[in-house]
């Protein structure tokens, strides 16, 4: 894969993780994620830098990671639908500490599984 391609597709994971991590982070914090998501971006891009200069498990970390909280919005999106098609009214009090915990649990679990890793990056 070409060095250009890469950078592309790692910004690309990078901002659809960002993403993934906004929703969950502003409908529990409320306008308070305003000054926490910075950052998260921070980390976002120290993370990309380190995944394309270091390699190795810094990468798979940082793919495992992001896909990690893409997979886990999918799955809050999908249980929404469900939700919406069969009428039920879950309580947002409740469910949205919840989102953030799934988003958060799936990004530490792909991280780590990233740092087990012992292949080349794509």
């Amino acid at each position: 894969m070409s060095g250009v391609l890469r950078v592309l597709l790692y910004l690309l994971l990078g901002w659809l993780g960002l993403l993934a991590l906004d929703v969950p982070l502003f409908g529990f914090l409320n306008y308070g994620a305003v000054f926490v998501f910075p950052v998260f971006v921070l980390l976002e891009v120290v993370g990309v830098w380190r995944a394309l200069t270091a390699g190795g498990p810094w990468a798979w970390g940082y793919i495992l990671g992001n896909v990690g909280m893409v997979a886990a919005t999918c799955v809050a999106a999908v249980a929404g639908l469900i939700e919406l098609v069969a009428g039920w009214r879950l309580d947002t009090q409740a469910s949205r500490p919840l989102y953030l915990g799934l988003v958060q649990l799936a990004l530490l679990a792909g991280v780590t599984i990233g740092a087990r890793v012992r292949r080349a990056p794509p």
